[in-house]
């Protein structure tokens, strides 16, 4: 959790950043709303390390949404988690994948599998 440091196992320092985007007239006539985006690239070589660092983004984020955003008045729409995750996202028995089940089990829904179905994504 400090910055520039490597854990689990980690081959690189790896990073997430986050930031709370104002959406104007997102709700209609009920004004504007906010979304929470985070970018993270999590490793490519140890699976521990991406696992963990699922969970901490997790956790972070859960953090996040309860304080909400720095805006008060402002609600919180939804949240958007993008990244290299270097890991397929399902297994070749279609099960979901063990950093892409983190999300999952924490009530995260990927735009892929959403747009097409199950078998929708390639990775």
């Amino acid at each position: 959790e400090r910055l520039g440091s490597r854990s689990w196992g980690s081959a690189c320092c790896r990073i997430a950043t986050y930031g709370w985007f104002r959406l104007k007239g997102a709700r209609g006539a009920d004004g504007d709303g906010c979304i929470l985006f985070l970018n993270t690239h999590l490793d490519h070589r140890s699976k521990m390390a991406q696992d963990e660092g699922s969970r901490l983004i997790v956790r972070r984020l859960g953090e996040l949404e309860s304080s909400g955003p720095a805006r008060e008045g402002l609600p919180h729409l939804g949240t958007v988690v993008v990244g290299d995750f270097n890991c397929w996202q399902a297994g070749s028995g279609g099960e979901c994948g063990s950093a892409f089940a983190i999300f999952k089990d924490a009530g995260f829904r990927d735009a892929c599998t959403e747009a097409g179905g199950a078998n929708a994504c390639p990775f």
